[in-house]
């Protein structure tokens, strides 16, 4: 029977003594942060878990008795609240293609002290990120998300060709915060051997390469197609903004070096309305509705109503998939002007206004501004150059978004 546990709990699974021992000096100086416990196998492993509650288990893939997928399979059906990350010497996609669905992240051995330290650190505060422990299981049970009909059918459609070309897969990858979302977990983490995350999407298509895209979209599933109906919701629209926001948000940000991170995070930065559309859809839909009733803004309401918005339920699915930091943030903050503190227009503030123009190019600025408010924070800008960058990105969202698509967002408004 579960209990609750004093200090998170970490549980590493490997059947090699010396990489137990290892992994348990590296863990010493956290002994007083973290409990630790080491099991032999995936057996031992389910037998512990009659006991424990680990917030993160690290499982090797490749173990007698029960061997790591099964493990993580076992845990995904029966704690999915838990942080699952696999851990394996063997780099080839048949290894690795077992646990696409199970795994949240994925390290290879030898692996780096200190990256391996951070990813259990970051896997830890996770529980900051989304406080819920119902909303936790519902995200982390997981890894799909779901995509337009059409879209599927036209990457489904290019990648069965024999003249596909990784330029043109890329291309249509890029307008899909699903597949985005996606393919940055994959690279992000160690699914295709990467030792450092993507910098743009055609360069994770070309990690990944063609062979692996096809498998990945055509036989893993690593997107489904959208089949449920949300009154007030279209996933298309959603897709339209997601594609607008990170035009956006690519021009917006000072620093050009940090344009295609800009891209990334405003493209995903719905992402949490399409987990709560295919996992929880009467409670979008509620949510959709009371935001209408009380005219209230559709985070406002949802922060009334859960006690979070999608923009957290985002940043937590995008943390526990490993992408970088300053993506989740970015993500996770898109309501809450106050805690964006970056002093020019970087990722996080122009994923922020990016978000806002999308909603409504014409949305008032002032300051200061409440969180959750339908309004620009003018105190995020606070040089003449960035409020004229603002206002020419004003001039290119009238142009972008279609003038009578209906939103959660413009419905509340």
């Amino acid at each position: 029977m579960y209990r609750t546990p004093q200090r998170p709990e970490l549980l590493i699974v490997d059947d090699d003594d010396l990489v137990l021992r290892a992994i348990g000096r590296l863990l010493r100086p956290f002994r007083h942060a973290w409990d630790v416990h080491l099991a032999r196998n995936g057996a031992d492993a389910l037998t512990m878990l009659e006991r424990i509650t680990p917030h993160v288990v690290v499982s090797d893939l490749d173990m007698p008795v029960l061997d790591g997928p099964t493990l993580l399979s076992r845990l995904k059906e029966e704690h999915p609240q838990v942080v699952r990350i696999g851990i394996t010497g063997d780099h080839s996609l048949s290894s690795t293609q077992r646990i696409f669905s199970s795994a949240h992240q994925l390290i290879t051995k030898p692996f780096d002290a200190k990256y391996f330290l951070a990813t259990l650190e970051r896997a830890f505060a996770l529980s900051t990120t989304l406080q819920s422990e119902a909303l936790r299981r519902l995200v982390a049970r997981n890894n799909e998300l779901p995509t337009p009909p059409g879209d599927f059918m036209r990457l489904s459609e290019l990648l069965v060709r024999e003249d596909a070309d990784i330029d043109d897969v890329a291309r249509l990858v890029q307008e899909s915060p699903a597949l985005v979302a996606r393919l940055m977990q994959l690279t992000s983490s160690a699914f295709f051997g990467r030792v450092r995350p993507a910098a743009n999407v055609a360069e994770a298509v070309m990690a990944i390469g063609l062979g692996p895209m096809r498998a990945l979209v055509l036989q893993h599933g690593i997107v489904q197609i959208f089949k449920t109906s949300v009154r007030g919701y279209s996933m298309e629209a959603a897709q339209r903004r997601g594609l607008v926001a990170a035009t956006l948000a690519r021009q917006l940000v000072t620093d050009s070096t940090l344009a295609d991170v800009a891209y990334i995070a405003a493209i995903v930065h719905e992402v949490g309305q399409l987990v709560l559309a295919a996992r929880s859809p009467k409670v979008l839909e509620h949510c959709i509705k009371q935001a209408m009733a009380q005219n209230l803004s559709f985070a406002e309401t949802q922060h009334k109503v859960l006690g979070v918005t999608d923009a957290d339920v985002g940043a937590f699915l995008l943390g526990l998939w490993g992408l970088p930091q300053v993506v989740v943030e970015a993500v996770g903050l898109q309501h809450r002007p106050a805690e964006i503190d970056e002093g020019v227009v970087g990722v996080r503030t122009a994923v922020y206004l990016a978000a806002k123009l999308t909603e409504n190019p014409e949305m008032v600025a002032r300051a200061p501004v409440r969180n959750f408010e339908s309004a620009i924070d003018l105190t995020l800008l606070g040089v003449a150059e960035a409020a004229e960058r603002l206002e020419r990105m004003r001039d290119l969202a009238r142009v972008l978004v279609p003038e009578a698509e209906e939103t959660p967002q413009r419905a509340a408004g």
